[in-house]
């Protein structure tokens, strides 16, 4: 069986059920004082859960990361786990104190140099989506630079976003999101103007990526600043929930829209759909 989890665990287009079903009998033949290969095979569970929440949604992952830290001694296994509930209080509970005390429990669990960084972003971000915009700024400069060579960094910073729009303009959505996702790893404050939000939440449309447009098309409309990007971001939520049969919050987004942006391309697109003429 672990063969077999290793194998389909490897590839990034195995079914996620395979790996959740393998993960779960590994699990049954793992005697409890087994702590750390247990958390090994509940981190990999819970990956493949992300992609097929059906078997696993947050609550269920919530559960399995706190059983990690409770019975895992491996560090890098408690730092992960704890990671795993700072985004899950950060994107669905949105109790960013919370998810700011998780994250610094992976910073002092982990050495992974790699999960580290990610802990000093999110907890950037956490400042971020709760509309401390100054001192996320401040916590973002603190984020050890990727590249040492300031030159560069700079071309960089701006070539990413061209490459991105250029790989939108091609349908070529899996590569955007590839390059948006350095773009943000590389350069986690470009994240305070909005305007990667917005590309992730344009790509995540076109990939049919649910979860992710509601995440970031919130922080669009509820907390920044920028106006510009909200009748856009309103577009992109509620036609996803109209599709996916979230009526009753689209109308109410919808609604709010209306109030806000009346004369917008993007409202007076929505009603046609929404509110066609009799």
């Amino acid at each position: 069986l672990k063969t077999l989890l290793d194998f389909y665990s490897g590839d990034e287009d195995a079914d996620p059920r395979r790996i959740i079903f393998l993960c779960r009998e590994l699990l049954t033949r793992t005697p409890k004082n087994e702590g750390d290969l247990r958390a090994e095979y509940a981190i990999t569970m819970t990956e493949a859960m992300k992609k097929y929440p059906r078997l696993g949604n947050f609550q269920k992952r919530r559960d399995i990361y706190a059983a990690i830290i409770r019975t895992a001694k491996d560090g890098e296994h408690i730092g992960k786990a704890a990671y795993e509930l700072g985004e899950i209080e950060l994107f669905y509970a949105k109790a960013y104190p919370a998810a700011v005390t998780w994250y610094n429990k992976a910073l002092a669990a982990a050495g992974d140099p790699e999960l580290r960084r990610l802990a000093m972003i999110r907890i950037a971000d956490a400042n971020l989506y709760s509309g401390k915009t100054d001192e996320a700024r401040a916590l973002y400069d603190k984020v050890p630079p990727v590249r040492k060579d300031e030159r560069a960094a700079n071309i960089l910073r701006t070539a990413y976003g061209q490459l991105i729009e250029s790989y939108m303009r091609d349908a070529r959505y899996r590569e955007a999101l590839d390059a948006l996702n350095t773009w943000e790893w590389e350069y986690p404050d470009v994240k305070l103007d909005g305007y990667s939000f917005l590309l992730r939440i344009r790509i995540s449309h076109k990939l049919n990526n649910v979860g992710e447009i509601a995440k970031y098309a919130w922080y669009i409309i509820e907390v920044l600043d920028e106006e510009s990007y909200k009748p856009e971001a309103y577009y992109i939520l509620i036609s996803t929930l109209w599709k996916t049969e979230k009526k009753e919050s689209a109308l109410r987004y919808y609604e709010k829209m209306k109030g806000a942006f009346p004369n917008s391309f993007y409202t007076r697109k929505l009603k046609l759909v929404l509110e066609p003429p009799s």
